[in-house]
């Protein structure tokens, strides 16, 4: 097994150094764009389509200033419940789409069509389960040494003041 970052991971499988490969949105979607891969099992068959893939981590200015820390995470939630409204109901959709391809680095609006667009919790908080999983996986395989698990780095305590205020979903 190699560890091969996502944006890499195109090349390789153009050049055919590399046959399959574990991978998120929008790699996925280009490559199926660009017709040299195709989606063989879809992250959303996994933990209730709840794959965690990414995380929030607060930085030393947001930990020192917690009122910024909770102001931040309560716009984050708002962020949130739009998108997914957008992508569960369609109510939105174009003017998230439009946020979106701004202020990401997926400016083709048609590759949000394609893409398996990830699950984020309506109240901020990771899902366990699939953290735990994939946690268990790294060990297993010798990629993480390190003694730390999720539940010793987790803060949740900016979630679950944004999700108060806002009200749970």
């Amino acid at each position: 097994m190699e560890v091969l970052p996502f944006a890499d991971q195109a090349s390789a499988f153009g050049n055919k150094a590399i046959a399959a490969s574990y991978t998120v949105d929008p790699y996925i979607a280009r490559g199926i764009q660009e017709g040299f891969s195709v989606k063989w099992i879809p992250n959303s068959q996994y933990f209730d389509g709840k794959t965690e893939t990414a995380t929030i981590i607060y930085g030393s200015a947001l930990l020192k200033d917690q009122d910024l820390g909770r102001r931040w995470m309560v716009a984050y939630l708002k962020g949130i419940r739009d998108y997914l409204k957008a992508f569960t109901t369609k109510e939105g959709r174009d003017g998230v789409v439009n946020i979106l391809a701004k202020y990401s680095t997926v400016k083709d609006t048609k590759l949000y069509d394609v893409m398996e667009m990830p699950y984020l919790d309506p109240n901020g908080l990771p899902d366990k389960k699939s953290m735990d999983a994939q946690y268990k996986w790294f060990v297993e395989k010798g990629l993480y040494k390190g003694t730390k698990t999720f539940d010793d780095m987790l803060d949740l305590s900016y979630a679950d003041y944004a999700s108060q205020r806002l009200g749970k979903q």
